[in-house]
């Protein structure tokens, strides 16, 4: 399981533990290789080879609105949430915004 202070992904160190979406464990966290706090969601993928999941990122980081969150990176990786096998996932990072959802 994941605490504040673990450095996930080789270059966040998590700031806390947010509440979980229905799609995965979300996090804020300290991006120190770029010095820059955003949120880490982590989205375990069904199916490796169709990934929908990075598929709605990249059309998300394509939409540039006030209202949606911007995408900083996005990337495929080994996940293995508590209690489970190792699965694939993508890993987005994403803007933070204060009292957001």
């Amino acid at each position: 399981m994941y605490k504040v202070g673990d450095r996930i992904l080789g270059k966040y160190e998590i700031l806390e533990l947010m509440k979980p979406g229905s799609f995965g464990a979300v996090f804020r966290v300290h991006n120190y290789a770029i010095d820059r706090q955003s949120v880490v969601k982590i989205v375990c993928a069904d199916d490796p080879t169709y990934l929908k999941e990075l598929i709605e990122s990249y059309a998300q980081h394509s939409c540039k609105h006030d209202k949606i969150v911007e995408i900083h990176a996005c990337e495929i990786i080994e996940f293995q949430p508590p209690g489970a096998a190792v699965t694939p996932a993508v890993a987005m990072e994403l803007e933070w915004i204060p009292g957001g959802t």
